[in-house]
């Protein structure tokens, strides 16, 4: 076991005058795992005295594209297509309500937190005043190109904590940034590897498990198809536990299976699943797919896009294939980022179509949530914020609970 690590955590607010440490240097060697206590490099913004704050890493190398390579889409599948009106979702077949809690398949709204899926109290979030404020607000935008703390580099992946923090994967700049709900830069750390040795990986995605610890899959080149690798933070932004995944890929995705206590990863459109000390287990069938992000609903179900479908596959826990729906109905579309929320419903940003759409856990279309250029990657927050990363812009945008579910209240 390592020494005490030492930390150069530069928080918001500071008042000794100190400026933060910098962020790592670009390393693209293959990283090896080591168990010495690293150094903390997290930044936070917000000084208060006057001094800059830590400089952010630099990047290593220009971010990539976000056209990430892989299977192209194709048109077999399910014949039936999407509707393109909404449907009145007080009168669709399947549509569970708020208080579905006997609808087989949708989980109550005291079902088990699970990571991505927040916990919507629809009685207490809000008083009446604050929502009548809430229903007054706009989609908040924040970020830009650069390499400063709060500027972005391909925001690849994104998670919101239980206490509403953004978590984003900042591929090109190799570092996980968090910022508030309203989109104020918070912190950031460098995806170092475990060892004290300052190798670091450009991240792809990021997830949250319920004791709060941050999961982030990356890769070690930024400019081509890498090696995967999974890193494991804790709160404080210092690595913990790695593993490799057998696997390149331009994007892989990570998502916390909190009811299995299972670590999914989806590389090269192949979905591996993990026990959290990286040890292999099986996940049903092997083929390739053009599988692209990953979630898993309050059941400990899989879900992830499909851009061969177009559309959305379900496994259970096992691997064992449930269903698959299509999600496009116009040009194809290009299914990415997905999330469910806590009544089952399932969120799929079609990145080709700019919109993100809601479907029903049988995969029924509800409706449009909302019009957004160019989406990536989606969570919700725990308030019923949705919160997409744009593929090509470098921001991201929060949309407020009353355009994400218009039709309900949360007072």
């Amino acid at each position: 076991m390592a020494e005490g690590p030492t930390s150069d955590v530069v928080r918001g607010d500071t008042t000794d005058g100190s400026s933060g440490a910098e962020g790592p240097t670009s390393g693209t060697e293959g990283p090896t795992s080591g168990t010495e206590g690293p150094t903390s490099d997290v930044v936070r913004g917000d000084t208060t005295d006057g001094s800059s704050g830590a400089e952010g890493p630099t990047s290593g190398a220009e971010g990539p594209t976000s056209g990430a390579e892989g299977p192209t889409s194709g048109t077999e599948g399910p014949t039936s297509d999407v509707p393109t009106e909404p449907v009145d979702t007080s009168h669709a077949t399947g549509q569970p309500t708020l208080d579905t809690s006997h609808t087989t398949g949708q989980p109550s709204l005291d079902t088990p937190h699970t990571t991505g899926q927040p916990t919507m109290d629809t009685v207490a979030i809000y008083t009446t005043e604050s929502y009548a404020e809430l229903f007054k607000s706009e989609p908040v935008v924040f970020g830009e190109e650069g390499a400063a703390p709060g500027q972005i580099e391909d925001a690849s992946g994104v998670a919101v904590s239980a206490d509403n923090e953004i978590f984003i994967a900042d591929v090109g700049n190799r570092r996980v940034q968090v910022f508030s709900m309203n989109g104020t830069f918070l912190r950031l750390f460098p995806t170092k590897l475990p060892g004290g040795d300052d190798q670091a990986m450009y991240p792809t995605d990021v997830d949250i498990d319920g004791e709060g610890r941050i999961w982030v899959v990356g890769k070690d080149n930024v400019e081509s198809i890498g090696a995967v690798r999974v890193v494991q933070y804790g709160t404080d932004g210092l690595p913990l536990t790695t593993f490799d995944v057998k696997r390149r890929d331009w994007y892989p995705a990570i998502a916390v299976n909190a009811r299995r206590n299972r670590i999914m990863v989806v590389a090269r459109g192949k979905l591996f699943k993990f026990k959290p000390d990286g040890s292999l287990e099986s996940f049903g069938k092997k083929e390739d797919t053009g599988l692209e992000k990953i979630t898993s609903d309050g059941d400990g179900n899989i879900l992830a896009t499909d851009v061969n479908l177009p559309g959305v596959q379900m496994y259970d826990h096992t691997g064992r294939s449930l269903h698959s729906f299509r999600t496009a109905s116009v040009d194809g579309g290009d299914p990415v980022g997905i999330c469910v929320d806590p009544q089952g419903r399932i969120m799929v940003a079609d990145s080709d179509n700019g919109r993100v759409d809601m479907f029903t856990s049988r995969g029924e279309f509800v409706r449009m949530v909302v019009n957004v250029t160019d989406p990536w990657a989606i969570a919700l927050a725990p308030g019923g914020q949705l919160v997409v990363t744009a593929a090509y812009d470098f921001i991201v945008t929060i949309f407020p609970p009353w355009m994400v579910y218009p039709d309900e209240h949360f007072v």
